[in-house]
């Protein structure tokens, strides 16, 4: 005997194999620590703080560099098999690296209408992964590389496509990777991101999602400094 499986079922089946489970919450969107500004409409999601600082170049303390800005997420809710997808835009300080915190109008299209709550959700990168991608450099304003210039620890400078730091003193030592040798590489060069969203005013400050409804893990208040696009 045949027996009919919903697409429903079947969605949620295939997200609870392939993909990533944690807990849906919702927040009030606004500048995002990726510097864009989202209304609430908007189809956006911020992602657990550790899995955002993941993706910031070494180096560099400015969250708007993360290479998981403008990543696709497909979130689906294994209850009732409903997606969305939506795009990456913030950090949730109050999410582990399962949990997804979402702007108000997928939040509802997910829940059947909820505005606060806390829920299951399984989701991963629309390319299929449940990972970002690793830090890119940004060597948009880093000079390259020149055998006569003097480097000092924590200098950078571009070389073959990467992006280096100096660990100490060194002149005339082409950057290198091994043991005991004064370049370190930080990743390959990316001078230009783009990000996939509704509302595309960017900015250089920026700060945390902050959840406002449902949420056993509060998000810390914002300070000066996050706004400054300071990462703890």
């Amino acid at each position: 005997m045949k027996t009919a499986i919903s697409f429903a079922t079947l969605a949620a089946f295939i997200s609870t194999v392939f993909a990533t489970t944690g807990d849906g919450t919702v927040y009030d969107v606004g500048l995002g620590a990726c510097g864009i500004n989202n209304v609430a409409s908007d189809n956006v999601v911020a992602v657990g703080h550790a899995l955002y600082d993941s993706t910031i170049p070494a180096g560099s303390s400015n969250p708007n560099l993360a290479t998981i800005c403008g990543r696709s997420i497909l979130a689906t809710n294994p209850a009732n098999g409903v997606s969305v997808t939506v795009t990456v835009v913030d950090r949730c300080v109050g999410c582990t690296d399962n949990d997804l915190d979402f702007a108000r109008g997928p939040f509802a299209v997910l829940y059947n209408g909820a505005d606060t709550g806390r829920f299951p959700i399984n989701w991963q990168f629309t390319d299929g992964t449940t990972t970002p991608p690793p830090a890119s450099g940004n060597c948009a304003n880093v000079a390259a590389w020149d055998v006569n210039a003097i480097y000092w620890g924590g200098d950078q400078a571009t070389f073959q496509g990467y992006l280096w730091v100096a660990q100490w003193w060194t002149q005339g030592e082409s950057p290198v990777e091994g043991v005991s040798l004064p370049w370190k590489k930080v990743a390959p060069c990316s001078t230009a991101r783009s990000a996939a969203v509704n509302t595309t005013t960017k900015s250089t400050t920026a700060k945390s999602s902050k959840k406002t409804h449902g949420s056993k893990k509060s998000h810390k208040k914002v300070t000066d400094k996050r706004r400054l696009g300071v990462v703890h």
